[in-house]
């Protein structure tokens, strides 16, 4: 239903607005997103959002060849400063966490499938790994998951991201450094030749 909504509006507001309109459209963008949240609670549902999107992608390109021009102004995602890195990983994050809480949390009830059995959704994972693993590989599991190698390695990625990020202000320091070092040398140099002009015109 929300593909036959989407064609039949992307026909509505584009190509009929076209066909009856002076006044020419600008290309839009559509928003497409892919429920990843529902990817963990629904399997099927990543095959039918790649249809639904493989099916979207034409019908927006037909929209945009035949009802739609370029903007005069093209956009430049460099001066965008990583902003739309940073925002799809926020919105990635934001939609682990339900299914983590999920995950964690909630008891499964008594039609949840393969995890009905478990307390946890998690206990069929570790269920899985006691019983396929040998005991000696159990045994390292149990210590590497434990609190005294978890903690230090979570101070070791905070250190090493916060060096870092301490690289990174200095590296863009120096190179505004360098760029206002080249620019003294550049005025030093044009100065002379704007002597000579200065005496030649004289």
């Amino acid at each position: 239903m929300d593909l036959v909504m989407t064609v039949i509006s992307t026909i509505i507001t584009d190509f009929l607005r076209a066909v009856f309109c002076d006044t020419p459209t600008t290309a839009g963008v559509g928003t497409w997103k892919r429920d990843s949240m529902g990817m963990f609670f629904s399997p099927g549902l990543p095959a039918i959002n790649t249809v639904k999107l493989c099916i979207l992608v034409y019908v927006r390109s037909w929209a945009v060849l035949t009802a739609n021009i370029p903007h005069e102004t093209v956009f430049r995602a460099s001066r965008s400063n990583n902003f739309y890195y940073a925002l799809l990983l926020i919105m990635l994050f934001l939609c682990t966490l339900p299914v983590g809480f999920a995950c964690v949390w909630l008891e499964p009830s008594w039609h949840c499938g393969p995890f009905s059995s478990h307390r946890r959704i998690y206990n069929v994972l570790t269920s899985y790994v006691l019983n396929a693993l040998p005991k000696f590989m159990v045994e390292v599991i149990e210590y590497l998951t434990s609190p005294g190698v978890v903690i230090p390695l979570l101070l070791l990625l905070i250190l090493i991201i916060y060096y870092l990020v301490s690289l990174t202000g200095s590296l863009r320091e120096a190179n505004n450094d360098l760029k206002m070092q080249l620019r003294r040398e550049k005025n030093e140099r044009e100065k002379p030749a704007d002597a000579a002009k200065r005496k030649l015109i004289q």
